[in-house]
């Protein structure tokens, strides 16, 4: 009887550590899984997603206001819409040239097995990737192309060279291949060459073919501007006739050679100054390159004004 006795409280102590050990369990998985609803963002069929802030989708910047939306029933590819004033920035296989694209573009999520991968919005990461779902291989995301392959979004509504208003010279962020295209660009060589006619008028323009941004030639000094949500570099005169015609260059002036810094910690990678030169094999803008997504800082150290008198 006391055997019997005992092997029944046994057994109930048994039960009483399995249950709870099981509830605590069920507790940790239900946390990890409510985690995992609050970290994501699903695109619905008949909803939009607008993002409230600068995420990424690959190596692709996605600027706020930027709509999702998914285009299939599987929810493995949605549609994106950027704001007002935003272009893609896409690479021609054909032509070899970079293009811009205002239209919508599409995301797809594809898997290698079977069954599916979903389009998702991770919160913390402030990203789109795909969720893994039941595909029973790797998923694969990527955006849809024909002819033309996105490479990163530019603002358009900043289409003229405009004096960057800050030390900090970084705007709308951009990939590498990003920053590579957008200097490339037509429309925007072609505006660097019409501010150059300005800011050089009633004076020689200098051969810059074989400038070295790191070492200018003494007398000048990289400005900072804004063009299509980027900042980039002019080379101009560091002299008191061009200060006096153009105050608001001089705190740049101080500090002829801008810095780069990289915001990756990727091993191998470094940010430094580059250079891009027009049809004709001028310079015509310097710029920040060389990790997923470079900084130009110039120091905007005051350059006081020369009072000498000048006397015969």
């Amino acid at each position: 009887m006391k055997k019997m006795h005992f092997k029944m409280a046994l057994v109930a102590l048994f039960t009483l550590a399995f249950t709870f050990f099981y509830f605590i369990s069920c507790r940790k998985g239900s946390s990890t899984a409510e985690n995992t609803r609050q970290n994501v963002k699903a695109v619905l069929v008949n909803d939009i997603l607008q993002l409230e802030s600068i995420s990424t989708i690959g190596d692709v910047y996605l600027p706020e206001g930027t709509t999702l939306q998914y285009t299939s029933q599987d929810s493995s590819e949605a549609s994106i819409k950027l704001p007002a004033g935003y272009a893609f920035l896409k690479l021609d296989s054909v032509t070899g040239s970079y293009v811009t694209d205002t239209s919508k573009a599409i995301y797809f999520c594809k898997c290698t097995g079977k069954k599916d991968c979903i389009v998702m919005y991770f919160v913390t990461s402030k990203s789109f990737g795909c969720l893994q779902q039941n595909c029973t291989g790797n998923c694969i995301g990527g955006f849809k192309t024909t002819q033309q392959k996105v490479v990163g979004v530019v603002y358009i509504a900043n289409d003229h060279l405009e004096v960057a208003d800050s030390s900090i010279v970084q705007n709308m962020p951009v990939s590498e291949e990003g920053m590579r295209a957008i200097v490339q660009l037509p429309a925007v060589q072609a505006e660097a060459e019409r501010s150059y006619d300005s800011l050089y008028a009633g004076r020689t323009r200098p051969d810059f073919s074989n400038i070295d941004p790191n070492n200018l030639p003494s007398g000048y000094f990289i400005g900072g501007f804004t063009v299509y949500g980027v900042k980039v570099g002019l080379v101009l005169p560091n002299d008191e006739a061009f200060l006096s015609s153009r105050p608001e260059l001089r705190a740049m002036a101080g500090s002829p050679i801008p810095t780069c810094t990289c915001s990756d910690d990727a091993p191998g990678k470094k940010c430094e100054l580059k250079k891009s030169k027009g049809p004709t094999g001028k310079v015509l803008l310097i710029f920040c390159w060389g990790c997923k997504t470079c900084t130009m800082t110039i120091k905007t150290t005051l350059k006081p004004v020369d009072t000498t008198i000048v006397t015969d």
